[in-house]
């Protein structure tokens, strides 16, 4: 038989590791539950058409900033040696929410629902009626 003696093995595949800064501690992230929960807080935002209006930018951007905030201050205090978060400017928090979103997005293949698609008849589908 072979090494898993027939077990499946579910690795932690969504559980990714960063760091804010030059020295800033290391420190694990769940990001396909973190990016789901900044989806929900996204989609608020949105209008019908999934864009956010220029009234709300200001506010969206906020929000975007404190979502990011949270998430490593939440992370850091999981750390080995807990200490401050540090306060994140812009350019960090479009860098940190850039970098969830490219590591969800490698992990789409897993999580997204996958639909078989209608094969082609080689013939054609007119039907004909005849009396």
């Amino acid at each position: 038989m072979n090494e898993n003696n027939g077990v499946v093995r579910i690795k932690a595949r969504s559980v990714k590791k960063f760091a804010i800064g030059e020295d800033g501690p290391v420190f694990e992230l769940d990001v396909v539950r973190a990016y789901d929960e900044w989806a929900q807080i996204d989609a608020s935002f949105r209008d019908a058409a999934g864009v956010v209006p220029k009234d709300q930018i200001v506010a969206w951007s906020n929000a975007r900033g404190s979502f990011a905030e949270k998430v490593v201050a939440d992370a850091y205090a999981l750390t080995p040696q807990p200490q401050e978060p540090p306060r994140l400017d812009g350019g960090q928090v479009g860098d940190f929410m850039a970098r969830l979103a490219e590591e969800v997005d490698k992990l789409k293949v897993f999580f997204e629902p996958k639909f078989e698609r209608p094969q082609s008849s080689p013939q054609s589908s007119e039907l004909r009626f005849s009396m």
